[in-house]
């Protein structure tokens, strides 16, 4: 064999080993090398010196420029940009229309940490600083300030001032325009509205009967109503806040615990709980599934012993699913438990935070894979004092004065306006719900009844001792379809009926009729997935006013002063939304 002379063989071999670099290890090239010299194909001297030269053109990879700590294991991603167009249409107490049409986008980012141990960090980004809301309004990014309004006397007894009232003794409020001063697209804005800030009373005399029979008593009535402007809303334009942070444990398959500001726990509707309403909080998830029963164990994969026998499918049969959800969430804390700065030796009265429990304890029969039926009731109610939310409801707006007067059994302390406390509120929550397959798309019935069973007690607190049956909610309805991949459709709607004092006013949904109660009527859905990201989703509800003689109480947007009660109210939207 014809040797080659030293400098053809030293770049012949350096070549190779270059190119061997780039799909092993360095070890592995040297390995190589001391081969080729015990082959004689080599010197020990040319191995050396291609040693030397694969290390002065060695280049080291540059340092990832990403860092994650040794605890995370799994980071998920997601987030969703919606933009809406939505028309609202109401008609109010005197006779009164409004409209309202918006365009607005919603952005939401979000990420679960997965940790070791099975430990999560779930957090999600979102826009506008409302619990009922992420969205933001195209243009409304501008500051308003109101002048504060006057008032004058009058001699007659009606108003036409919105939210004025008849009062006996007459006086009309005559609010003065207000003056604003505004940024045009700017990253906040403060609403200011007429509010009524104080009710004065007096005595009148009333006669009855006539000659003999006459009787004359002292009747007291509402005098005055004094109305000021209040900062009605903030909205932070264009602001990110956190609409979720928590942390989540899962000890075992069968339990997880959480804390945090969550996602709701509770299986539950829109008529009971506002979805963008997170509460924040503690809550423990369990589920146990028994069976299945019936049915036959399918046949298992494999032949010949030659291949491995792949895992038998799961039993089929009839399954259930029991399961529990519970929550101690904080409802409103109010500071400080006892204040310190009353002066020396004073002491004022305790307060304590204001705390919402809710109780859940459902079952799922799973008869089939396609074919289920899901029980799931709860019970949600209240513990502590709190301070803004531990005042007593009224639910009327100012309009309803009169009526609320005319009881002779009223507390006069009661006549406040109030539409967010949660005094006398224990409510029992049944939701059903049964689904099926059909020509290979999901069907599904559902139903849900609310019954407050402190209803009459709330009733009676706010004045309306002939109301105490208005204490129930219930809603029925049904769903084609399903949305999650491209071509898919949903097709859903139900009829609602909320009565004043059945439900939390503060956590109802505010896209369906202006998240009032005390209303009744339908709610139309269709959505349709133009690919695996992007949707179109349409939905709208129309409903009325169920008893006339008190308010429609709840954190709507609709109204001037809040609590004005509505009579009929319309909402439209159409959503676009990207998803990922």
């Amino acid at each position: 064999m014809k040797s080659i002379n030293t400098p053809w063989r030293v770049a012949l071999f350096a070549a190779a080993i270059g190119l061997a670099t780039t799909v092993v290890h360095a070890q592995e090239d040297s390995a190589l090398l001391d081969m080729l010299v015990q082959k004689k194909l080599l010197t020990q001297k040319d191995a050396d010196q291609v040693r030397q030269d694969m290390e002065q053109q060695s280049v080291p990879a540059p340092a990832t420029k990403w860092s994650i700590s040794s605890p995370v294991s799994e980071i998920d991603l997601f987030g969703e940009l919606r933009l809406r167009y939505f028309h609202n249409d109401i008609d109010v107490v005197g006779n009164d229309h409004g409209e309202q049409d918006r365009f607005r986008y919603r952005l939401r980012l979000g990420a679960n940490i997965k940790l070791t141990d099975n430990f999560m960090i779930g957090v999600l980004l979102e826009g506008n600083n409302s619990s009922h809301s992420a969205n933001d309004t195209f243009g409304s990014g501008n500051s308003t300030v109101s002048t504060p309004l006057t008032s004058t006397s009058a001699t007659t007894s009606t108003s036409t001032i919105p939210g004025s009232i008849t009062i006996p003794g007459g006086k009309t409020i005559v609010p003065t325009p207000g003056s604003s001063d505004a940024e045009v697209f700017d990253k906040a804005v403060a609403n200011s509205g007429l509010a009524v800030t104080g009710v004065t009373f007096g005595t009148v005399s009333v006669t009855t009967g006539s000659g003999k029979t006459a009787k004359t008593t002292q009747t007291t009535v509402v005098t005055g109503v004094k109305y000021g402007s209040v900062v009605t809303s903030v909205n932070f334009q264009d602001t990110v806040f956190f609409g979720q942070v928590y942390a989540k444990y899962t000890p075992f398959p069968w339990a997880v615990l959480e804390a945090g500001k969550l996602p709701n726990p509770f299986i539950t509707s829109r008529m009971v709980w506002d979805p963008d309403v997170y509460p924040e909080g503690i809550a423990e998830q369990f589920k146990f599934t028994l069976g299945p029963w019936g049915g036959k164990d399918p046949a298992a994969s494999g032949k010949d012993g030659k291949n491995a026998v792949a895992p038998a499918p799961a039993r089929e049969g009839v399954t259930v699913d029991l399961f529990g959800n519970f929550g101690q969430f904080i409802y409103e804390d109010v500071v400080q438990d006892n204040l310190n700065n009353a002066g020396l030796g004073t002491q004022t009265a305790d307060k304590q935070d204001l705390w919402l429990l809710g109780w859940q304890l459902g079952a799922k029969a799973n008869f089939t894979k396609d074919i289920y039926l899901q029980v799931a009731p709860t019970l949600y109610n209240y513990a502590g004092d709190g301070s803004i939310f531990g005042g007593t409801f009224n639910g009327d707006g100012p309009e309803n004065l009169p009526q609320l007067l005319l009881d002779k059994n009223t507390d006069l302390a009661r006549i406040n306006f109030n539409t967010i406390a949660v005094n006398a509120l224990c409510v029992v929550d049944i939701p059903v719900e049964f689904g099926w397959k059909m020509w290979n798309t999901p069907f599904k019935v559902f139903g849900e009844f609310a019954d407050n069973t402190e209803g009459g007690s709330r009733a009676i607190q706010a004045g309306h001792p002939d109301k105490q049956n208005e204490n129930q909610a219930y809603q029925v309805g049904a769903s084609i379809g399903e949305m999650k991949k491209k071509g898919d459709f949903q097709v859903m709607g139900w009829w609602q009926h909320s009565e004043q004092f059945a439900l939390d006013p503060n956590i109802i949904d505010d896209d369906i009729f202006d998240g009032r109660l005390n209303m009744e009527g339908f709610y139309l859905q269709a959505s349709y997935m133009f690919t695996d990201a992007f949707s179109i989703i349409i939905q709208g509800s129309h409903a009325r006013r169920i008893d006339q003689t008190i308010g429609t109480a709840g954190q709507g947007a609709e109204g001037d002063p809040a609590g004005l009660p509505l009579q009929y109210a319309t909402h439209f939207y159409v959503d676009f939304s990207l998803k990922f």
